[in-house]
């Protein structure tokens, strides 16, 4: 709650100079723990500590009509200004979940107690901008379309480092993603199965391929595998983990370097 950021819009005091006065020039939003810089000026305190954590770069005052150079005095770069957090937390606000039905309205000084068990509270996905319930919120992050996915195959010859999940299905569900994609399903098995002999062909076919107390044919894991590349992008379900090829034997997916590792780095 301390980083919610409180638009001018949502106070019901129309004065313009009150409202001009006590907004951080850097995030645009009310003052939030407002503190004072050695220009004189006022910023919310997350937003000046952002400014003065950047040590490479010289900090400057980000009100366009000043731009001064900030410095450290007494020993510090900025200090609280209670006065002007009192005379903020007289303010009357609106509920900022109004859009979303909330009716609530009162001071500033109340506002973060309020939002703590505010029915209306939403958060907004970082993929697509679209708000959801707290309750809904976790469930849609993990699979969102717009969330950035690598090609499960991008480790083994897929040249598609990183695309939204909408864009992957695409990817590998076309006539052409599905070909070049058993393409290289195909080199991999390939390279794991030796060609000295038909027997040692027999017998690592036998312990790489096992369900059931039988053997499947190299065939069937090759026609399973486009499906696994589907489960890897799926929307119906959470992120994959463990094994994104659950079909392979450990000992197979070994053999590659494990599948473990497939589609990482999201």
């Amino acid at each position: 709650m301390s980083r919610t950021l409180i638009k001018s819009d949502l106070l019901t005091e129309n004065n313009k100079d009150i409202l001009e006065k006590y907004v951080c020039p850097k995030c645009d939003g009310i003052l939030r723990d407002a503190v004072q810089t050695s220009c004189g000026h006022w910023l919310c305190n997350c937003c000046a500590e952002e400014i003065f954590d950047k040590k490479e770069t010289t900090p400057y005052c980000p009100r366009t009509d000043c731009g001064e150079e900030l410095t450290n005095e007494e020993g510090r770069p900025f200090f609280p200004d209670r006065f002007v957090r009192k005379e903020i937390n007289r303010f009357s606000i609106m509920c900022p979940n109004r859009k979303f039905g909330c009716e609530w309205s009162g001071k500033i000084g109340e506002l973060f107690e309020h939002l703590i068990g505010c029915t209306f509270e939403k958060e907004e996905c970082p993929h697509c901008k679209e708000s959801f319930s707290l309750s809904e919120y976790q469930s849609h992050v993990n699979q969102c379309p717009k969330m950035n996915v690598t090609c499960p195959l991008k480790d083994h010859g897929c040249k598609e480092t990183e695309m939204s999940r909408e864009e992957c299905i695409e990817h590998v569900s076309s006539k052409t993603g599905i070909y070049s994609h058993l393409l290289m399903i195909a080199s991999i098995l390939s390279s794991i199965v030796p060609s000295s002999s038909s027997d040692a062909q027999e017998g690592e076919r036998r312990n790489c391929v096992e369900s059931d107390g039988g053997y499947e044919s190299m065939s069937k894991v090759r026609s399973a595998s486009p499906k696994a590349i589907k489960r890897y992008v799926s929307t119906d379900g959470p992120e994959p983990r463990g094994n994104e090829f659950g079909f392979l034997e450990d000992g197979v997916a070994g053999a590659v370097g494990g599948y473990e590792g497939i589609g990482g780095g999201r």
